[in-house]
């Protein structure tokens, strides 16, 4: 029997696979990494493993190497039937969801608290300013006004670490929403970089899911607009979308970069 020795485990040509497991699991989001006896992904023509490790292709004629994240569902079910569990990728990719959704409701509360503070100073503001009479006799309703601009500005500066208490919750939901479709294969990427003499070739795939379109645009206008109003307004927008009532169509784009042209679909 002719075997080829690729230094950490043989190869058989007659079976085009190795004879012995990969010590490791490159690139573990690619399912195709976790057939341990395979040969670079089951692709040679594309693909090459000098090393017996890596499914990368480096060659005299240049290199070429993928990764991906839409096989990390496969990942997880694969550690779910080793530990006895079943479908294990929707497990986790709905506990991670319920965790966003709790953490959301719970910045939504904060905010609201927050909201009731600066409504309070408002009034207590507007009502001060009320019973006070200018030296040119100026009205209640001029009076109040601005006492109710003290109030909102006094309150605003009181309940900050408020709203920053609420966007880090805000952000911590986002990290597990965008995992959650992670998993799922929602959200994720794939790219695959060619160098050769003819150049460079870049090949990408992108999708973003619903929610985290939903949670990734409703955090990032928290932090940039950190008032109490508005904050609560978003927050209450992110957890209708943890819920489905605000659902945007999935984003799904192509990328292809060959020899400095650019085609986006």
């Amino acid at each position: 029997m002719s075997l080829f020795d690729y230094r950490p485990r043989f190869y058989d040509p007659l079976l085009g696979r190795f004879i012995q497991p990969d010590s490791l699991v490159p690139g573990a989001g690619n399912p195709l990494a976790w057939d341990r006896y395979a040969y670079a992904n089951n692709n040679p023509i594309i693909y090459n493993d000098p090393d017996g490790h890596w499914p990368c292709s480096f060659s005299s004629s240049g290199f070429s190497c993928s990764i991906s994240t839409f096989g990390l569902g496969s990942v997880v079910n694969r550690l779910g039937e080793k530990l006895g569990v079943e479908n294990a990728s929707d497990i986790v990719s709905g506990a991670m969801s319920n965790i966003g959704l709790g953490l959301d409701i719970a910045a939504e509360a904060v905010d609201f608290v927050a909201s009731a503070i600066v409504t309070t100073g408002i009034v207590v503001g507007a009502t001060g300013g009320a019973v006070i009479t200018l030296p040119g006799g100026g009205t209640a309703v001029v009076t109040g006004a601005a006492g109710a601009s003290v109030g909102w500005a006094t309150a605003e500066l009181g309940v900050r670490p408020l709203i920053i208490a609420g966007n880090s919750l805000a952000s911590g939901a986002t990290l597990t929403t965008v995992l959650s479709e992670l998993i799922s294969g929602d959200t994720g990427f794939e790219s695959t970089l060619g160098i050769s003499a003819e150049g460079i070739e870049l090949n990408s795939q992108v999708a973003v899911g619903s929610a985290s379109q939903v949670s990734i645009f409703a955090t990032t206008a928290g932090w940039i607009s950190p008032l109490a109003y508005p904050s609560l307004l978003i927050q209450t927008g992110t957890v209708l979308g943890d819920l489905g009532v605000i659902s945007p169509p999935p984003i799904k784009m192509e990328f292809r970069l060959k020899r400095g042209e650019l085609e986006v679909r």
